[in-house]
């Protein structure tokens, strides 16, 4: 009714789908277990030390938050060996990513992005009314000479995700070496490393933080929704060159992080343990996971995060909703016709297992469908 009150592109903006809710799940089903595999959140918990801050952090909750969460960017200067001004908090790394969209995107202008990635980018370049530019995936993984070559003179923004969402699929740190060595433009380069923490251990993943100083216009974004487990308070930053930083400031509002958000968020820095614990069991859930879903007929594809990217001669959508019944979640995913492919988070041992002897029934139970002529 109100449609010719909003402005017309935003009416081609789709609403990004997430799962459901866990409680909302279990209600439907009457189910008392369940293994969310569907979101890519961390299934061990917050670090320890986490949940400690944030006890202590409640206490102070009548205060309105630090607006500069200062204590947190000097935590994140220890850390990563750089000075205070070369980083920017949000609400979650999709309230930076809407941050440098704002700040960097205006109405017309062109954006560069890989297809069958992060939905967030396009969600953003159609709410500033951008032109993008897409570019396919080659093998699953980002094509960067295409993207590279993709970039003119009239590109002000490149989305680029390592390893990329849905696929865990990764670009090398040669492929990402020689992309911004032979970029001939200069566009904002925007580098979403949300599932860093998994990939970083590779030999091939690139140290992208070397990069801020040969290339100004780069902003690399990380979270602490994955590894560290702190999907539900919503703490993300980024690290881009000061001039960026302050370009970004003039767009976010103040009080933005709480003061629980950011007394966990420096907490879980400090609890390596914690984080080698989880990277651990990730590892051990990839090994344990890939020679068994392979011997169902699925492929699985090379991934560098916490979640497996299938494909295979499967309606997923059936799989899903049957795994649903059973309590289990996976992510159906599209890439060249509706729901061929699965993404599947790595959970605990006994989520991994739960999995498994869920995945084999509900192929059993599908395969006695169509064998009895019923999916006619």
């Amino acid at each position: 009714m109100q449609n010719h009150l909003v402005p017309k592109h935003h009416l081609t903006i789709e609403p990004y789908k997430p799962g459901k809710p866990l409680e909302e799940i279990k209600r439907e089903f009457g189910l008392s277990g369940f293994a969310k595999l569907a979101s890519n959140e961390n299934t061990l918990g917050p670090s320890p030390l986490a949940m400690e801050a944030m006890k202590q952090a409640l206490s102070e909750t009548h205060w309105y938050p630090d607006p500069n969460s200062m204590r947190l960017k000097e935590a994140l200067s220890q850390f990563h060996g750089l000075d205070k001004t070369y980083f920017h908090l949000g609400n979650g790394t999709e309230e930076i990513l809407t941050h440098v969209a704002r700040c960097f995107l205006q109405a017309k202008e062109e954006v560069v992005l890989s297809a069958h990635t992060f939905p967030i980018y396009t969600i953003l370049n159609r709410f500033q009314n951008a032109k993008e530019v897409v570019v396919s995936l080659k093998d699953f993984r980002y094509d960067l000479v295409k993207i590279r070559e993709s970039i003119t003179e009239k590109t002000r923004l490149v989305w680029l995700c390592n390893p990329n969402n849905p696929t865990g699929t990764w670009f090398t740190a040669k492929e990402l070496s020689d992309f911004f060595k032979k970029l001939e433009h200069k566009p904002v380069v925007v580098l979403d490393e949300a599932y860093y923490e998994y990939a970083a251990d590779s030999d091939d993943f690139p140290i992208a933080q070397d990069l801020l100083f040969e290339y100004k216009n780069l902003i690399i974004t990380r979270t602490f929704s994955k590894a560290y487990g702190l999907a539900g308070i919503r703490i993300g930053y980024s690290m881009q060159n000061p001039e960026i930083t302050e370009h970004l400031n003039r767009i976010r509002l103040p009080f933005h992080i709480n003061n629980v958000a950011q007394a966990a968020a420096c907490a879980a820095l400090e609890d390596k343990p914690f984080l080698k614990q989880v990277q651990a069991t990730v590892r051990d859930g990839k090994n344990y996971l890939i020679p068994l879903l392979g011997s169902l007929g699925f492929k699985v594809h090379p991934s560098l995060a916490n979640f497996l990217f299938v494909t295979g001669p499967f309606d997923f959508s059936s799989i899903y909703t049957e795994l649903l019944k059973a309590g289990v979640a996976i992510r159906p995913i599209t890439i060249h016709k509706p729901a061929d492919a699965a993404r599947i988070t790595v959970g605990t041992a006994s989520e991994n297992t739960m999995l498994m002897k869920e995945l084999k029934s509900v192929l059993k139970g599908l395969e006695r469908f169509q064998d009895s002529g019923c999916a006619e």
